[in-house]
């Protein structure tokens, strides 16, 4: 058990410094993409590409023997201090998602060893993990959003140092190595897959939009995204104690509930007329902090090989991802084209409130579908 509590302390330390890294500069990429004039399928893409390609690659890695966390951070860094070089266009796309590549391969081995770590107590250890990111994520956002505010030329130091602090974490990573897994079957629960996919394809319809909103209905910089930030923040450290309790218990019951919250994004962003009610929405982090920890406490309960399992489970929500927030982007984008920014805005919000409905919808099926199951047996000290 000391041997388990001493890898568990270093995954804690390695998810603080990973989310400040990327703190730093990921939660305002498709904002800047919009100021730099991104619109259409592209704006889809890059608001969907941080799921998508971090989720995509894991199926590639699902047969291997070994798993090398180190490695997947060692290339986020190279490629985020390649960004720093240059401003937000094609160059700059490419190696932002060359980084999420990376931090695909990384965060895929950690979530398999958290696995058997996790035994008995899911929600203590998975949320305790998320607890940690959640800091590291605020913290970041904390210093770039207020110092940067609408001087986005400063995102370069901002780039550096997120670089520097991955190629820090793959230095802390460096002799960990995640064997294979016991069982080789390629079986994974159709009804979880299913209820996952479709919730991200409705959950991803927003994604592309909300930039939109940020820029041309509330007027945003950097300042007020990390406020955003910083309340959703607070909120989800607040709330996660009685996550964990529920995880431990009810996993499945906490999926849906965190899942079904996640509709009150869209609908404060269409009904709200200024920034400080979508602040206010923010303070629903409480519930929606469960979603993760959630969806890996299920997915380990219902797998005999967790690391094909999740390689297939993130791969279909992946695919959804991207349909979904392409879907939007482009539909937005062919029935707004020649419209002015107020007329742009109504379409908008129209959509995200037909897309909060949805979201509630499809929520829904991780309990229509999936049934409670019994975690693994507590680790052996």
């Amino acid at each position: 058990m000391a041997r388990s509590s001493g890898i568990l302390t270093r995954i804690k330390s390695v998810y603080f410094l990973e989310s400040v890294a990327g703190g730093l500069v990921q939660p305002y990429y498709s904002f800047l993409s919009v100021i730099n004039g991104v619109t259409g399928p592209l704006l889809g893409v890059v608001s969907s590409a941080s799921v998508v390609i971090t989720d995509v690659v894991p199926y590639a890695l699902r047969n291997l023997k070994s798993l090398y966390p180190s490695i997947g951070f060692i290339v986020a860094g190279i490629a985020w201090l390649g960004i720093a070089l240059v401003s937000v266009n094609g160059i700059s796309l490419n190696l932002y998602l060359a980084s999420l590549a990376g931090l695909g391969m990384a965060s895929y081995a950690i979530q398999v060893l958290l696995e058997p770590l996790s035994r008995g107590r899911r929600g203590d250890v998975l949320g305790g993990v998320t607890q940690y990111s959640r800091l590291g994520s605020l913290t970041a956002t904390l210093v770039t959003g207020f110092i940067v505010g609408s001087d986005y030329d400063l995102n370069r130091i901002f780039a550096t140092l997120t670089g520097l602090l991955y190629l820090a974490s793959g230095v802390q990573t460096l002799n960990i190595k995640i064997s294979e897994a016991v069982t080789r079957t390629e079986r994974v629960d159709f009804r979880l897959v299913l209820a996952n996919s479709v919730f991200f394809y409705v959950w991803s319809l927003a994604w592309p939009l909300f930039p939109l909103l940020e820029v041309y209905k509330f007027h945003m910089n950097e300042t007020n995204l990390a406020i955003i930030s910083t309340i959703g923040g607070l909120s989800g450290i607040v709330g996660q104690r009685w996550a964990n309790k529920l995880i431990n218990t009810r996993p499945v019951l906490a999926l849906f509930l965190g899942r079904s919250a996640l509709a009150i994004y869209p609908l404060a962003y269409a009904l709200s007329t200024n920034v400080y009610e979508v602040y206010l929405a923010y303070l629903a982090m409480a519930l929606t902090s469960t979603t993760q920890p959630a969806l890996l406490a299920v997915v380990y309960n219902r797998s005999q090989d967790v690391k094909r399992s999740l390689a297939q489970v993130y791969f279909w929500q992946g695919i959804a991802s991207l349909l979904g927030s392409v879907t939007s982007s482009t539909a937005v984008w062919a029935l707004t084209k020649g419209l002015d920014a107020q007329a742009m805005v109504s379409y908008v919000d129209v959509a995200m409130i037909v897309i909060a409905t949805l979201r509630f919808v499809s929520s829904t099926l991780y309990v229509l579908l999936i049934k409670e199951a019994r975690s693994g047996p507590s680790l052996s000290p």
